[in-house]
């Protein structure tokens, strides 16, 4: 083996992490990475520092994982500066009888131990907490944790609002937030909003709409002031709810929308839920929003006229960049004539194009990408937009 200072090596393990995160594509390149680090570190003692020290930038822990994190900072409290990004997940656990229970205040109770020894932690995972349960110690467990930026939520419990806005309300300094949780619907769940205003910290909003969501963008609204921080909103509608609750979570995305409308840089719209009938479902309007550079759709064939209408809306000239991916079912087949119209639309002067990035892919009900054959070949798409390629603004 060649003879070279540590200091060599440690660059070379340090170049392999940043390659990694420069090029990283999907789930199996993190996988990769960490195989390759966890091999740097048994090559040597000399590289199992540098290498542990990547290795523990991320931290997945699932339920009693805690107490074997835990037990490992305290042997080696270096680890503790590395840690960048924590994620717990809440365990349940079922006895002979086939009751289920669930461990949510003891996993909580792990957390609080270990937060305030993290003091480098900028993003949180909260995966499948649930906030109905009494807490003894969520306050300290929120308060701990003053270094956050980003906290993503995640539960598929359905959760009473003001339980939300008093879990949020503990991080005072977030820029980013997640959220994928069903809303209880309740008769008056906003009465207790106004104790929980604040200046507004975020600038990135990522929403995937549940039952109630409409509920929750009303809180969002009103617990928050959008008007000069919110700069990038993307709204997911990939789980079914009933067409009266599409309705009012339509409206309330556009009195959203039109809270944030002077400082919105991107807007990203995904659907593909099915929709017996789109009467009484209202499209949302971005004619006022002046700031949007970036676009960003993924529809099915049922939403590709919602999308289209949205774009009609656009009267901003800064527009750059347009990504539009199309979802089919297996049985169906593109519609031309949709395609024929997107062309007409983004040929328009006032947009300042720079690339329109286009994509036709169906799923499986396992979420399993998949190409559909010729039409998802690269000269398939000139054809669909003609008039965008002829700008030489198509890519794919």
């Amino acid at each position: 083996m060649l003879i070279l200072p540590v200091e060599v090596w440690e660059n070379v393990i340090d170049l392999l992490v940043e390659g990694y995160t420069t090029h990283a594509r999907s789930y199996s390149d993190g996988v990769s990475l960490r195989n390759d680090l966890i091999h740097c570190a048994l090559v040597c003692h000399a590289w199992l520092p540098r290498a542990q020290m990547h290795l523990c930038v991320y931290i997945y822990v699932v339920g009693s994982g805690l107490s074997t994190y835990e037990k490992l900072i305290n042997r080696m409290p270096k680890l503790c500066i590395s840690a960048k990004e924590l994620q717990f997940q809440n365990i349940y656990t079922g006895d002979a009888n086939g009751t289920v229970a669930d461990r949510t205040v003891e996993t909580i109770s792990h957390v609080v131990r270990i937060a305030h020894k993290l003091p480098h932690v900028h993003t949180l995972f909260v995966d499948d907490i649930n906030l109905s349960i009494e807490h003894p110690y969520l306050p300290k467990y929120v308060t701990a944790l003053t270094s956050i930026k980003a906290l993503k939520f995640y539960t598929r419990t359905p959760t009473r609002l003001v339980q939300l806005a008093h879990f949020i309300a503990g991080f005072k300094n977030i820029s980013e937030l997640v959220l994928e949780v069903p809303i209880v619907l309740e008769s008056n769940p906003l009465s207790l909003k106004p104790c929980y205003t604040t200046k507004s910290t975020l600038t990135r909003l990522y929403l995937l709409m549940q039952p109630g969501g409409y509920l929750l963008l009303d809180w969002l609204v009103k617990a928050h002031s959008f008007t000069t921080s919110l700069h990038i909103l993307q709204v997911r509608f990939l789980d079914a709810i009933s067409q009266s609750e599409l309705a009012l979570t339509m409206q309330s995305l556009q009195y959203m929308l039109n809270n944030c409308a002077s400082h919105l840089k991107e807007w990203i719209f995904w659907a593909k839920i099915k929709v017996n009938d789109f009467k009484g479902i209202p499209s949302v309007s971005l004619a006022t929003h002046s700031a949007i550079t970036g676009l960003n759709f993924r529809v099915s064939s049922l939403w590709f006229k919602h999308a289209l209408q949205q774009l009609k809306t656009i009267t901003s000239k800064n527009i750059t960049v347009i990504h539009f991916w199309y979802w089919l079912d297996e049985t169906e087949k593109p519609a031309l004539e949709l395609w024929a119209e997107l062309d007409d639309i983004l040929d328009a002067d006032h947009f300042s194009l720079t690339k329109v990035d286009v994509a036709c892919v169906y799923q499986d009900v396992n979420f399993v990408w998949k190409g559909i054959g010729d039409f998802n070949r690269a000269e398939e798409f000139p054809k669909l937009l003609p008039k965008v390629y002829k700008r030489g603004l198509l890519t794919w």
